[in-house]
């Protein structure tokens, strides 16, 4: 619906607030950006999914895997590029706080988070280790994993974003704590850094979102309280996982059939079949994963 200038008052017509959403063509450039983008974030997470599954299903993953990755690359260039084209427009607030880029940002961290916990679902034996490692019990392996899984589909539910961003930034703290816990170097933590950085973008927008019958948000109230909520994940995290260490007991080694469940029997890859989830998102380095694909491969004792 188009503003009429005669009828507004003659202050309010100087408004460069108002002159500029009564600039003819800009409604339809505004909705014109806001489709075209969310429609390139839905395409792309198509794409990955498809990438992902066909990883899973083929015998030959090397391309499925270099393909999953550069159109993971393109989906973080994608959440960056929102905030240029927001730079570059004079509506750049209204322009990301939109429910379509929220939703589309959205919509992105819910599919990375439900492959990463299929990923560590379907390499199971490496994430073992790895937790093993650490100093968890695969019982909290099991829970990581649903808790992601839940956590994405929050994302997608406006009733639960809240509490989604929440949980899922207590996770990606942890995964952070847990690599300096055993002296991991940096890069094995940039996957869930970079998690974070968005969980905090999504938060504040959330926050800057426009709501009926309340008053707007300010920019700096919202990242302050974005802010507390990130300290407050933190500390919880940093308790979590000292207290989940000291309730743990030591994983039982997967030697015998009986001792693996039934769909890992069935689908029987190595590590290196998943580079893509194993790689980004669970921190394991390349050594870790090596070892452990030479172990899966020799014959169990019985």
């Amino acid at each position: 619906m188009a503003l009429n200038e005669a009828a507004l008052p003659g202050s309010l017509r100087q408004s460069s607030t108002v002159r500029f959403w009564l600039e003819p063509g800009l409604w339809g450039s505004f909705l014109r950006a806001l489709c075209e983008y969310y429609a390139a974030v839905a395409i792309l997470l198509v794409s990955r999914t498809g990438a992902f599954v066909c990883t899973m299903l083929v015998s030959h993953t090397t391309f499925w895997s270099t393909a999953g990755g550069f159109i993971g690359d393109l989906l973080g260039l994608s959440f960056g590029a929102s905030f240029g084209l927001a730079v570059r427009r004079r509506d750049g607030r209204a322009f990301l706080t939109d429910s379509s880029i929220v939703g589309a940002l959205r919509m992105a961290l819910a599919f990375t988070f439900c492959l990463a916990a299929i990923g560590k679902a379907f390499s199971i034996a490496p994430m073992t280790e790895f937790f093993t490692q650490s100093g968890y019990s695969v019982t909290f392996l099991k829970f990581i994993v649903i808790a992601e899984v839940f956590g994405g589909i929050g994302l997608l539910l406006p009733w639960a974003v809240l509490p989604a961003l929440i949980g899922l930034t207590v996770d990606m703290f942890g995964a952070v704590l847990t690599h300096i816990h055993n002296g991991d170097p940096l890069n094995d933590s940039t996957g869930a850094i970079g998690m974070l950085i968005r969980l905090v973008a999504v938060g504040v927008l959330w926050a800057l979102r426009q709501r009926a019958c309340e008053p707007p948000t300010t920019v700096r109230n919202a990242v302050l309280g974005v802010a507390a909520a990130a300290t407050a994940c933190l500390l919880i995290a940093a308790g979590g996982g000292v207290a989940v260490r000291h309730l743990s007991h030591p994983a039982p080694q997967s030697g015998t059939l009986s001792e693996r469940p039934i769909w890992q029997e069935v689908i029987r890859k190595p590590a290196e079949a998943y580079p893509l989830i194993t790689r980004e998102f669970t921190g394991i380095k390349d050594s870790e994963l090596h070892l452990v694909s030479q172990k899966a491969e020799r014959p169990a004792k019985l």
